[in-house]
């Protein structure tokens, strides 16, 4: 190769440097920022998983505590006998607060199954319409939590305010 001039080696220095730049850009620059951006992507991904997967777990927490908010409401204190009793107490109270007078109350078999126990019990009380519909509304809110399996009434008297009414009141417990 014959000696080359100041300009034309000046020129092929310029050119080598610009292929050189021109190369480390393309081989190095161009695949470094596209591994940058597919990085900054992946992140977006898992923080956008992430956050979805925080959330379900927040539902999930609000759900076990709402789960044991309602197993501690319905758990069973105590032997079925002692439970019956306290049942019966409860009745006689809301029955006080309501001017209900109790004729009969008597407990029936409790129910007993895998998951659960039905406690049942058999009453006749006299009142007027206001106070029974008072007293069956609270027997069956919070704390009591009953339920009405059978209702029959009866008007004592044409002139009478008072009524007869025979309920089955049950309340299910978890043991």
């Amino acid at each position: 190769m014959a000696a080359l001039s100041n300009r034309e080696r000046n020129l092929f220095v310029a050119t080598v440097i610009l292929g050189a730049v021109y190369l480390s850009y393309q081989f190095v620059v161009v695949p470094m920022r596209r591994r940058q951006e597919a990085a900054e992507d992946q992140i977006v991904a898992q923080r956008q998983l992430l956050n979805e997967k925080r959330r379900v777990i927040a539902r999930g927490m609000a759900k076990t505590t709402n789960y044991e908010y309602y197993q501690n409401l319905f758990r069973q204190e105590g032997r079925n006998e002692q439970v019956m009793s306290g049942i019966l107490k409860e009745i006689e109270e809301v029955a006080r607060n309501f001017d209900v007078r109790i004729a009969s109350l008597q407990p029936q078999r409790v129910n007993e199954n895998k998951f659960y126990n039905e406690f049942s019990v058999s009453l006749n009380i006299t009142t007027n319409f206001v106070n029974s519909i008072n007293f069956l509304y609270h027997l069956q809110k919070q704390p009591y939590m009953f339920t009405v399996d059978e209702f029959y009434y009866d008007k004592k008297a044409r002139r009478s305010q008072e009524i007869s009414i025979r309920l089955i009141l049950s309340k299910v417990l978890i043991p």
